[in-house]
């Protein structure tokens, strides 16, 4: 059996497929239970605020330290971090970080709410691993004419625990069982998980797989502390650590696709939000209301199947253009159809969640949206593995940055909108929003090119690889 430590200095791409296949399913997990822990807190707010008699606004601040402090800034210092220290560090440390961050709200009773949003805050940080550095373990391991798949089961994981975790919480609620024990179970699960990171996980990043295969590499000796290009060690955190936050600014390619991917997914979480005040008409129970947010998961699944067309699609134009690698436009087909699905799913769910429509109306309306944003959210990945190739994860760092931020501001609004503005009119003005955004992914596909050529780092990466 393989070593965790990274002695071999081999290039993971090159691993046997059933290596990879187990370093591919252990990140796989760690993205999907995340997300699990991330939407499985909401349905606590009724208990949660009632125990400890604060507001739900309150309540909702632990989502928002969560994403908008935890998960969003976060990912600009670990994953950079992580193409220096390597992802197994990173993992381990996130892991074991979270586990025992669950254990304080499960076992140690607060006079106050304060420890559970500062233990919330915390969380956030150590789970953010599993939201940006795990794509670029699939970078690490999968060359970009193999990629496409994987990324998109990796996106699937994260999708189908945003829509899993709310009726899992609801479930345990509604069977009598105190909600400090659903703590318990994200502690338990993660713990579980940081063991078989420890002994199944072997280091993916080649640079740091070779530096610590030579004797004289290790940390504080000498010269073995630099990095490949031989820039010294502390000179190239200070780099890596704000290259993320740099690029979201200075890169126009990671900035729309950003705040493109970023509205649609913060649309996700206002929707988890919102659900429950929209199916209110229908008279439904709290676990009947939660269950509508498997829709979310449902149109992961279905995104996912119809990504493997667009993987195809790839494929073909791979072929074409051996010996080089096509260009990263070649992963936009099925994002500009689902570029205009979405707001037309949006709709659908903003106009028929009413007592005298039949509940299935909205359900088919989120499933569309979800179905297209999955898509969209696979693209933006893809797209940005492929035009940043090693420096794929600060690129996507920098998108989950905005992501996570607009997620958690709009969790903490949806309530607030949807009772001023009442459902169908808050639905309506995001759905329009989304319908003008749909024009980035066109605008990408007929004039990436030129964008890329005008990026330093993107056409660096399109230089060095022959494209």
């Amino acid at each position: 059996m393989d070593t965790p430590s990274a002695a071999s200095g081999d290039n993971p791409r090159l691993w046997s497929s059933r290596k990879k296949l187990r370093h591919f399913v252990i990140v796989c997990f760690f993205s999907g239970w995340t997300s699990i822990a991330t939407t499985g807190y909401l349905p606590m707010q009724a208990v949660v605020t009632a125990e400890f008699s604060v507001s739900p606004t309150t309540f909702l601040v632990g989502n928002l330290l969560f994403f908008s402090v935890g998960v969003a800034f976060t990912p600009l210092l670990v994953s950079p971090l992580s193409e220096i220290l390597g992802r197994r560090r990173i993992y381990l440390v996130s892991t074991l970080g979270f586990a025992l961050l669950c254990i304080p709200p499960a076992a140690v009773p607060a006079p106050t709410f304060w420890p559970t949003l500062l233990a919330r805050l915390l969380q956030g940080c150590f789970a953010s691993v599993g939201n940006s550095t795990t794509a670029g373990t699939v970078s690490d391991l999968y060359g970009a004419g193999s990629r496409g798949l994987p990324m998109s089961i990796l996106c699937l994981a994260i999708y189908v625990g945003q829509g899993v975790g709310p009726p899992l919480s609801s479930a345990i609620l509604a069977a009598g069982i105190s909600w400090r024990w659903i703590y318990a179970l994200w502690a338990l699960v993660v713990f579980g998980l940081f063991l078989v990171l420890a002994l199944f996980f072997c280091e993916t990043r080649p640079a740091v797989s070779s530096r610590d295969a030579e004797p004289d590499s290790e940390l504080g000796n000498k010269e073995g502390a630099a990095t490949r290009e031989k820039v010294r060690f502390g000179q190239a955190v200070r780099i890596s650590l704000s290259r993320s936050a740099w690029w979201l600014v200075s890169e126009p390619i990671v900035s729309c696709f950003a705040l493109w991917v970023g509205f649609l997914w913060g649309c996700i979480f206002l929707i988890i939000e919102s659900v429950p005040t929209v199916f209110e008409a229908y008279g439904w129970s709290e676990v009947q209301k939660s269950s509508v947010l498997l829709a979310i998961s449902v149109g992961g699944v279905f995104g996912w199947l119809i990504n493997l067309h667009q993987d195809k699609i790839y494929s073909k134009a791979a072929k074409r253009a051996a010996p080089d690698e096509p260009g990263p436009e070649a992963r936009l087909y099925w994002a500009c159809v689902a570029a205009v699905v979405a707001p037309m799913g949006f709709f659908i769910y903003a106009w028929t969640g009413r007592a005298s429509i039949t509940p299935v109306a909205p359900i088919v309306g989120l499933t569309m949206f979800s179905t297209a944003t999955f898509i969209l959210y696979v693209a933006s990945w893809s797209y940005l593995a492929d035009a940043y190739s090693i420096y794929a994860a600060s690129a996507l760092a920098a998108q989950s940055w905005l992501r996570n931020f607009l997620a958690g501001i709009f969790t903490l609004v949806a309530p607030r909108m949807y009772e001023d503005l009442s459902p169908p009119i808050a639905s309506t003005m995001l759905a329009c929003i989304a319908l003008g955004l749909a024009v980035c992914p066109f605008v990408f596909f007929f004039y990436g090119p030129r964008i890329r050529a005008r990026s330093k780092v993107a056409s660096s990466v399109a230089t060095a690889h022959g494209s």
